[in-house]
């Protein structure tokens, strides 16, 4: 034996960079991205809305470059090879354009005002070990 498993630090590197991608799109989701609040928070609801819809617009910007330039990285990888899977080089960046179509989703969901119920959505992830009777 007397060694150790050659494919451990690709796969690990691989579900690092996947489980990134994937938190930011939950981060844009629950608006947990990193933000500056210089601008009193009793602000009209007229300019509060056209800050958010500045700040939408920015990321649905940004999940646009990443998707272009996401498709562009897995093209110029697909021809390389990872050396202890064998996998094709571009798997490590098929999660790019993949979050930036949920990044984009959710902040047009935020546009366009749809209420996707994420609050009782983590409601019942909180409450997971209870029972009906117990609630």
């Amino acid at each position: 034996m007397n060694s150790g498993l050659t494919w451990a630090e690709e796969v690990s590197k691989l579900l690092v960079v996947w489980f990134t991608f994937i938190a930011m799109a939950i981060g844009v989701k629950q608006s947990l991205h990193i933000s500056l609040h210089l601008l009193p928070k009793k602000l009209p609801h007229w300019l509060d809305r056209t800050l958010n819809l500045i700040r939408d617009i920015s990321i649905l910007i940004v999940a646009g470059v990443m998707l272009v330039y996401g498709k562009g990285l897995i093209e110029f990888t697909s021809r390389s090879i990872m050396p202890a899977t064998e996998w094709p080089g571009s798997t490590l960046y098929f999660i790019l354009p993949f979050a930036a179509v949920l990044v984009a989703l959710e902040v047009i969901v935020d546009i366009l005002g749809i209420d996707d119920d994420a609050a009782g959505i983590d409601s019942g992830f909180n409450h997971e070990g209870e029972t009906d009777a117990d609630s």
